[in-house]
């Protein structure tokens, strides 16, 4: 029969052993140890806050595309009803050769 080490028997085990590594280490071991781990977290936290930051202006990117689209939308329905080129323009937003292309 083949033993387990006592750290791999269960996921407590290994962060006891961790901790207990931290513990044993001499003052300016554990000053580098910290400065190592603050170092790992801020690099972290900066990709989480770069990766929030880039789905929120996805997010603003997308919603002014919809905003356009729907007021290409709004053009051309109003185009098909003959109205006329400035009154379109005029409420919606879109230049006189915006409209055109429509």
């Amino acid at each position: 029969m083949q033993t387990v080490p006592f750290t791999q028997s269960h996921p407590i085990f290994s962060q006891l052993a961790a901790e207990a590594k931290v513990a044993n280490l001499s003052r300016s071991e554990y000053i580098e140890y910290e400065r190592s781990e603050k170092a790992y977290r801020d690099y972290h936290n900066a990709l989480k806050y770069q990766n929030l930051l880039g789905k929120e202006e996805g997010l603003k990117k997308g919603l002014q595309r919809g905003k356009l689209e729907e007021r290409f939308k709004i053009a051309s329905n109003m185009k098909r009803a003959n109205m006329a080129l400035e009154d379109i323009a005029k409420l919606t937003g879109l230049s006189k050769e915006e409209v055109l292309i429509l």
